[in-house]
């Protein structure tokens, strides 16, 4: 509500003050009675000492949290997991418990799908190769992604690393297959969205497995502890188009 200033003769108007040729402004003519003061003091206590305690607990736990170390190790061998489709990953240290890969509404029935990969921080730096084979596409092929975030096969892949090995003398060695197909180098977390709301109908029917492989930075997950085997986590889900 507007008021504009008159002249009037009473110039004591019920909450308001008013001055002539100025802009009315309302007054609280009502002051707080012993109780009312008492009253809100002890609430602006409660709120102090609430805001305290939020404060406290949030210290605690983030200094539980930086003293328990919590990472991820890095892969010692051959770490496979396999787990049904969810629709956005789950953070975990312990790589068994993650869940990495999200593949949006399509896990819960829905008819659109995302790609989401996302992993806790890890103890050090890692190398991330992420795969995708469809056998309705392509059922001899496995694509994947490179750092210009293209799909890459991994048979040209391959082939084009042996001719090049067999031109230098040099045995074909698989795991410098690897190499040309990693997708991060170097990283201690992830969290990206790659596809996000895509029709299903995009797609032909059939089913699709996502795969996520992490390695200590520079192995390229070749036996880098001398037993033997190959080191890596490798994370696998799948989903359904009917």
């Amino acid at each position: 509500m507007k008021i504009v200033p008159q002249e009037v003769t009473d110039m004591s108007l019920r909450g308001f003050r008013l001055k002539k040729n100025s802009t009315p402004h309302l007054v609280d003519h009502t002051s707080p009675s012993r109780e009312q003061k008492k009253e809100t003091r002890m609430k602006n206590k409660t709120l102090v000492n609430t805001l305290l305690l939020v404060a406290v607990l949030m210290a605690a736990s983030m200094s539980n949290a930086s003293q328990s170390g919590e990472t991820m190790p890095l892969p010692a061998g051959e770490q496979s997991f396999t787990y049904d489709p969810v629709a956005s990953p789950v953070l975990s240290t312990d790589p068994a418990q993650a869940k990495p890969i999200g593949v949006g509404s399509v896990a819960n029935g829905g008819d659109t799908f995302d790609i989401t990969v996302a992993l806790d921080k890890l103890s050090g730096p890692v190398d991330v190769a992420f795969g995708i084979y469809a056998s309705s596409i392509n059922p001899t092929e496995v694509f994947f992604l490179d750092s210009s975030y293209s799909l890459k096969p991994f048979s040209k892949a391959a082939v084009a690393v042996a001719a090049e090995d067999q031109q230098s003398g040099k045995r074909p060695h698989p795991i410098k297959v690897r190499k040309l197909i990693l997708w991060k180098m170097r990283i201690n977390d992830l969290n990206e969205g790659l596809l996000v709301n895509v029709p299903l109908s995009v797609l032909p029917s059939g089913q699709y497995t996502l795969i996520l492989d992490v390695s200590p930075s520079g192995t390229n997950g070749d036996d880098s502890d001398g037993n033997g085997e190959d080191t890596y986590y490798r994370w696998i889900t799948s989903f359904g188009i009917n």
